[in-house]
Formats: structure tokens, sequence, C-alpha cells
């Protein structure tokens, strides 16, 4: 250490062999669509071009080649990514419209997200009521307030609008016994 602050290893050269080794560690611990990984390894070669110096031309082939190669050997698979996201998402109580903000964040169309919802709902669910009666059963909403709590309707219909959920089926589930709203939350198991 030096005036307080620690060294920092520079930056490895660019090379292909360099881009591999960046898509297949970071894709060993998370999983992502393709857009994402293209923008997290753009990330890193940038530092490294920054550095080094190099032709962004060809790094950019490379990236495209190594996301490719990634996407042959299954390693990226942006369909089952979709599929398992928007399915985790909706068992968590979040809303179709917050799960498609979440989703483009990470480089996923709403087109997707809406046919994992379609799949879902010929499937006979009604995926986004039972995201709903999650998010007031973990929330403890309507009939499955505390009792100690006063009950804020108005409060609680602002909480699940923000939320992303429209009003209407708000009004249809807080106006439901506690029973029905276990019911309902528990056919989360099966999406």
């Amino acid at each position: 250490m030096r005036g307080g602050r620690p060294f920092r290893k520079p930056p490895p050269r660019p090379s292909p062999k360099y881009v591999r080794w960046a898509l297949v560690a970071y894709m060993q611990r998370y999983s992502a669509p393709s857009a994402h990984v293209r923008r997290i390894l753009w990330r890193k070669l940038n530092r490294c071009l920054a550095f080094h110096g190099g032709d962004r031309e060809e790094v950019s082939e490379w990236i495209e080649d190594a996301i490719t190669a990634a996407i042959k050997e299954g390693l990226i698979h942006d369909e089952r990514y979709v599929k398992d996201k928007v399915r985790v998402l909706l068992r968590r109580g979040s809303s179709p419209a917050a799960i498609r903000y979440k989703l483009r964040a990470k480089g996923v169309g709403g087109g997707q997200v809406d046919q994992v919802l379609q799949t879902l709902a010929a499937e006979g669910l009604d995926p986004q009521r039972i995201a709903l009666a999650t998010f007031v059963r973990k929330r403890r909403m309507g009939a499955l307030a505390r009792a100690d709590r006063p009950v804020d309707s108005r409060k609680e219909l602002a909480r699940i609008g923000r939320a992303g959920f429209p009003i209407g089926m708000a009004l249809e589930v807080l106006a439901m016994s506690a029973e029905e709203i276990e019911d309902l939350a528990f056919k989360r198991r099966l999406m």
C-alpha cells in the first residue's frame, strides 16, 4: 500500500481468450440473457481498451463470436431465462408490469414476457390474479391484515396500484376472505 490506497492490478490485454474467459466466469455465477451478457463484456473490455488500447471493431467481433458460441453450447438460453425469471417473479408477487420493467433492464423485450404470461393463461392459470393474491398475502392486506393495525383501504389500493396491478382486480382480491386469498396465493406453486 502506498499513500493509504491499495495498488490496483491492471486489466488484462484484450484477446479472444480473455473474452471467452470473462463470459464463462460470469455465466458460472449468474443466469442472464445475451443482451445483458454483451453489456457486461463491453464494460469489462472498455476498461481493457482504455488501459492497453486496441481496435474496438476487432473486440466487437470477439464478443459476438463468444456469445454465439455460448448460445450454441447452451450456456446462454434467452427463452429459458425469460420463462424462469417470469415464473419466479410472479411467485414472489410481482405484477406483469413490474416484471416487464425488470426484464427490460436486462435487455429482454416485453413481447417475450407476454408470451410466457399467455402460456400460463393457456394452462388455466390467471398469473396476474395469483401474483396479486401473493402480494396481498405477503403484505398482510385486506382480510389478512393484523388485528392490532387499522385497515386503510385507500392506502392498500394505492400500494397495490404502485406495484402495477389493476385497481379493479385489487378491489376484488381485497374483498375476498382470508381463506380465499390463501387458496388463490397457493396456486403460485403451480406456475
